[in-house]
């Protein structure tokens, strides 16, 4: 079904490459698991979107060397793009260092590959040269129907008890007079707080789709809640907040705001019998905080402390510079909670184990630079993704405390792609238009 669908659409438009090719990374958000389809248990599922990546940035190159398209919105002048080069460039050399200290291709090549997912970036550059608004928005709008749909079957599962994910639960929890309650991470749609972002930011602003926008957004919200993640509950909220106040409110926001968190409320008797034994596991988990004093003194957090302690302590003493890069870091000598010298828990410890602190340099670098052009994209007030794209930059940094998912960059790439992309589309255009005003004005002058 789903190579059928993309079949179709991508006959229509080869913008719907980006799409498939982000669903595959999601493992087709959890329906399929890592074996699956895998060649001889050397390419997992993940890796054909990679191979797929490469294959139409290759063809892609030949259509545009024997074709007389200019690339109107390469961005190639600007800082960003320089960075995100350099990024990959510090990669591929992280890559050969992998390889001279492990003594083998095979760890480098397994343990690089998500990171590797990342180049589909430059995918989303070439298909949205041309015009960045169109083409992201058909992006965009694949992706929020996929998403709708995983996160229809995510709550069949958890509600419903809709036994379609092969990894299967990931914790269970035994509730009195109620029995199992599941926790499970693989079917998580991917793409849940873009989509909880763009929903609340349309409900606020969109003349039409407002009753698919509230929908949208309280199925959003639903599917964070049942992951049963403090972290992931309290990012939802900080996240919410800052979508509805991000712009001075007017009166039309504040109206709808109180209109549509009014209706929200009236879904909680729903909540009460169909989610009785998830609320349960959260007023418990919740109350940990309480127990302990304080979210600093719980359980998880200073788990997640030592392990940042550890990861940091350990690369300090291999290479603060490089860290333990694509490499298994046991076979070296140190422990990790995962093969590679990471974190599954801290975008930042991921960051530093895997590529030292000069990699966390670069991140950090490349993000501040994408927050720049974000911000001078939003004030040529031509499009208004970037509003939603900026809100999701704020969300990138709080979900590093919570997990290391966000420190990928096919997480995050298309987005930072099309504000890059737009901003230079926007930029040029604005400069010609003036340039040809400025010629204009010369030559009546002359007259």
């Amino acid at each position: 079904m789903f190579v059928a669908v993309f079949f179709l659409l991508i006959r229509r438009d080869r913008a719907y490459f980006v799409p498939m090719i982000l669903i595959i990374y999601s493992n087709i958000n959890g329906l399929l698991d890592w074996e699956d389809f895998a060649l001889k248990g050397v390419v997992k599922f993940q890796d054909y979107g990679l191979i797929l990546t490469i294959l139409v940035l290759f063809f892609g190159l030949l259509r545009h060397k024997n074709s007389s398209i200019q690339a109107l919105a390469i961005p190639k002048g600007e800082f960003l793009y320089r960075l995100i080069v350099g990024y990959w460039l510090y990669y591929f050399i992280l890559f050969l260092y992998s390889i001279l200290i492990q003594g083998d291709v095979e760890w480098p090549i397994k343990m690089s590959r998500t990171f590797f997912y990342g180049l589909a970036i430059y995918l989303v550059i070439d298909v949205l040269r041309i015009s960045p608004v169109e083409f992201f928005g058909k992006i965009v709008n694949s992706l929020k129907y996929f998403t709708l749909f995983f996160g229809i079957l995510y709550i069949s599962y958890n509600i419903g008890g809709l036994d379609v994910y092969p990894k299967g639960e990931h914790e269970t929890f035994l509730v009195a007079d109620i029995g199992e309650v599941k926790r499970n991470f693989s079917g998580f749609p991917t793409f849940t707080f873009y989509f909880l972002i763009f929903f609340i930011h349309q409900l606020l602003t969109a003349s039409n789709g407002r009753v698919l926008s509230f929908l949208g957004a309280l199925l959003m919200a639903a599917c964070i809640v049942l992951t049963l993640t403090r972290g992931a509950i309290l990012a939802m909220v900080v996240i919410s907040l800052i979508t509805i106040f991000y712009r001075i409110p007017n009166a039309m926001s504040l109206r709808r705001s109180a209109i549509f968190g009014l209706a929200a409320l009236l879904l909680v008797p729903l909540l009460l019998q169909y989610g009785q034994g998830h609320l349960e596991v959260l007023t418990l988990r919740f109350g940990e905080f309480f127990d302990a004093g304080s979210a600093t003194e719980s359980g998880n957090f200073l788990v997640r402390a030592t392990e940042f302690s550890t990861i940091v302590s350990n690369v300090f003493d291999f290479n603060p510079l490089f860290g333990f890069g694509f490499t298994n870091v046991a076979e070296l000598g140190y422990q990790s909670s995962l093969i590679h010298g990471g974190s599954a828990d801290n975008g930042f410890s991921n960051i530093i184990g895997v590529t030292g602190f000069l990699g966390l340099l670069i991140f950090c670098v490349m993000m501040t630079s994408w927050i720049v052009v974000n911000i001078r994209l939003q004030s040529l007030r031509c499009e208004s993704y970037s509003k939603v794209n900026f809100i999701f930059i704020l969300y990138i940094f709080i979900s590093f405390f919570n997990g290391s998912s966000m420190s990928y960059m096919h997480t995050y790439g298309l987005f930072m792609a099309y504000d890059l992309v737009a901003f230079a589309y926007f930029s040029n255009r604005q400069r010609t238009i003036a340039g040809v005003l400025n010629s204009g004005n010369k030559f009546q002058l002359k007259i």
